[in-house]
């Protein structure tokens, strides 16, 4: 520290070392040793930013309007402007920030930030302002690009809405949206924001509606490349479920809370590194350690890795993971004691390199002593893809090692083209696309992907389909697949001539993606993924069918139809009871033989009875279609249903009011409002609300049912009655 003439002296040293550790503490600040000396140094460059934003509060306002309108999506001022939103330009910021949200093009950046001065209460906007902008992020959360959807959902969860009542009013409006992401969204916002709005029994229902669908391609984004675009957004799923959990369970009899647990483990399976860890976090918060034990009960039906029979080890070789494998890469030398800033870098690197978003069975990977010398080259060589400080990550590394949790944060988007910049052999990217880690084959995988090109890409996907296993095999399609004038298809197709070996289905799957036609010179080859492998391949075989073919390719139906008859025989047996659903491609055969041939009543009448679901459901939606367009299929199926040929559980689909029933029709299905079972009878009540009954029949059929001896049957009619009843006798 070095004192110019003339200033006053300091008052003491121990104000200087106070300072230097007040800072030091603050994660301002580090003690480094560097060529024997003991140094002083700035983690990140706060200090100036933080003069900045007071020197942006003291200028002529116009000036400082026009600097902030014109540097206000650069991202070296994103600092400069939180800080100043603490000083007399505050309001001048969240006016200039909700003005450009409501008509510029819209970046996560600029959302985020948008609602982060929304957050801010003490910056105060005019109530239309405000409504104006809620009013087009509500409007484009219902849309359905579900990409952008998700990504101001997120903006909203991760900023403090809980003192706005218009979000609130507005998030439970969304509960009633039609996109099943929307609604999603709706639910998140009010249990991060407004938990004291919700009512229990409807939360718990939309937890086990939601846990169910935590992996559906319908809901979250599926990106056309996994490993290599943009991944599912599973964060709000996440976090709405952590957070309603914790609502729910908190409070309630340890009976209540085991129920709740068990019904979301088994639905929702939980296995990647941050969900399990948030999980982990949730029952420790609530004092319920011991309801990780579920997991090794969950696990022997199948649902969870072995790796979570031993948590210790489990524990340990996280650390190892933390420790050596990834702070490792950046710890240059041994230095004293952690760094104490918080560890954003190191964060945004988790999340970009996807590490918390693989399986828990990854981490036993790194247990024992591993060779990381190319693993830490390649996890040196992100940092630069990622555009993350070395020095940055070096600092946050030793904090790391010091066993602190590693922080949620949000990350930019990544610049792969920059990989086309570092100085790595290929061949060892290439053999890293080999490692049984699979978060470090994505990684390797993405750069490699980023650095190929012509022959050289051409003769390692070559390479990687010949010799690969596995996710590597799914790595090699899905960049072979890239490759022109369906060079890279070709490869697939040779690769599927050879030995079926694990990870085959992943080519079928690839070549089912891109609609590659399917042709007769294949029959060979489709004969041997349908009929001599796996579920699992024969499925994604029967996928390529479905999404290929067309009615002129009926050389294809003999095999298809041996293929569905030899997994009726061999596929194993649909659990009855809950717990895991194998594999089985018959749906996919289903819709293959339908996109070449129709079914017939009789097939469709067989098919709706099949022990699969999936199967069923097909058929049961076809055999509707069929008999809402013809009168004698229709009057067939009435047979069938007075019959009771069909499960009771399918007749709310076969009585659905878009079927128009004749008169006739309805008089004959009415008789189910007699029969011996009460689950017919209860379903039957639904014809009384048909649009081609007769409403003064039908009220004398409820008055006659609503005091059947079955609770289940009395409380239908007296819904119909209490529904129906004043229309009736307006009437």
């Amino acid at each position: 520290i070095e004192q110019s003439s003339g200033e006053p002296p300091l008052k003491s040293m121990s104000l200087t070392q106070d300072s230097i550790t007040y800072w030091e503490e603050a994660g301002l600040i580090e003690r480094i040793r560097h060529s024997e000396q003991d140094l002083i140094t700035f983690i990140h460059k706060t200090c100036g930013e933080f003069a900045a934003a007071r020197h942006l509060a003291t200028i002529d306002e116009t000036e400082a309007r026009q600097l902030i309108e014109k540097d206000l999506d650069t991202p070296e001022w994103e600092e400069i402007l939180d800080f100043a939103t603490q000083t007399s330009r505050a309001k001048m910021i969240a006016d200039a920030v909700i003005a450009r949200a409501e008509t510029a093009e819209l970046s996560s950046h600029l959302i985020d930030r948008a609602f982060h001065v929304l957050a801010r209460p003490e910056i105060r906007l005019a109530p239309s302002q405000v409504s104006a902008f809620l009013e087009r992020m509500f409007t484009l959360v219902q849309s359905e690009d579900r990409q952008k959807a998700y990504r101001i959902g997120a903006c909203m969860v991760n900023n403090d809405m809980g003192h706005i009542p218009e979000v609130a009013k507005r998030s439970e409006q969304l509960l009633e949206a039609q996109a099943e992401w929307s609604r999603l969204i709706g639910w998140t916002v009010l249990v991060c924001h407004f938990p004291a709005r919700l009512d229990h029994y409807k939360l718990e229902e939309a937890v086990l509606h939601y846990a169910a669908l935590g992996n559906d391609d319908n809901v979250f984004i599926q990106p056309k490349k996994f490993f290599f675009g943009k991944r599912p957004d599973r964060a709000l799923f996440e976090l709405f479920l952590i957070n309603a959990l914790e609502k729910l369970l908190e409070g309630q009899t340890v009976e209540h809370q085991d129920k709740l647990i068990g019904a979301v483990s088994r639905q929702e399976p939980l296995q990647t590194l941050g969900s399990i860890g948030r999980l982990d976090s949730l029952l420790r918060r609530i004092g319920r350690e011991d309801a990780l034990s579920m997991f090794r009960a969950i696990q022997e039906m199948g649902r969870l890795p072995d790796i979570m029979k031993n948590l210790s080890q489990f524990e340990t070789n996280y650390r190892k993971l933390r420790e050596d494998v990834v702070a490792g890469a950046f710890i240059a030398e041994a230095t004293p004691g952690p760094s104490s800033a918080e560890m954003k870098h190191l964060g945004a690197f988790f999340q970009l390199a996807s590490i918390m978003e693989t399986p828990t069975d990854d981490i036993r990977v790194w247990a024992g002593d591993n060779e990381l010398v190319h693993v830490h080259e390649l996890l040196r060589a992100a940092a630069y893809v990622f555009g993350l400080s070395s020095e940055r990550l070096a600092a946050e590394a030793r904090r790391l090692c010091a066993n602190t949790e590693i922080p949620s944060v949000d990350v930019a988007e990544i610049d792969w083209e920059r990989a086309q910049q570092i100085e790595f052999d290929d061949a060892v990217l290439e053999e890293l696309v080999h490692h049984s880690s699979l978060w470090l084959k994505i990684l390797a995988a993405e750069v490699l992907d980023s650095r190929l090109r012509g022959t050289e890409r051409f003769e390692a996907c070559k390479r990687m389909l010949d010799t690969g296993r596995n996710k590597t095999l799914y790595i090699a399609a899905v960049m072979a697949a890239e490759l022109p004038d369906h060079k890279g298809h070709e490869l697939i197709l040779a690769r599927l001539n050879e030995s079926l070996t694990r990870g085959t289905h992943y080519l079928f799957e690839q070549l089912a993606k891109d609609k590659f036609p399917v042709e007769q010179q294949h029959a060979e080859l489709l004969k041997r993924g349908l009929l001599s492998s796996s579920a699992e391949v024969a499925e994604s075989a029967a996928k390529w069918c479905s999404t290929s073919v067309d009615r002129s390719d009926t050389w294809l139906l003999p095999l298809l139809q041996r293929a569905f008859d030899y997994w009726i025989k061999n596929e194993q047996p649909y659990p009855k009871k809950g717990g895991v659903v194998p594999d089985s491609p018959r749906a996919a055969l289903y819709r293959a033989m339908r996109a070449i041939d129709a079914f017939r009543f009789d097939e469709l009448a067989e098919l709706s009875r099949d022990t699969r679901s999936d199967v069923s459901e097909l058929a049961v939606k076809d055999l509707v279609s069929l008999v809402i367009g013809s009168d004698h299929d229709r009057d067939q199926l009435v047979v069938e249903l007075c019959a009771k040929r069909f499960p009771a559980a399918l007749y709310d689909e076969f009585l659905d009011d878009s079927v128009p029933y004749s008169r006739n029709n309805l008089a004959d299905l009415c008789a189910l409002l007699e029969n011996n079972d009460p689950d017919y009878r209860h379903v039957a009540i639904r014809l009384l609300s048909h649009p081609g009954m007769d409403r003064i029949e039908a009220m004398r059929l409820a008055t006659h049912m609503k005091d059947n001896a079955d609770g289940s049957v009395r409380d239908a009619a007296h819904r119909y009655l209490d529904t129906f009843g004043q229309t009736t006798i307006e009437l």
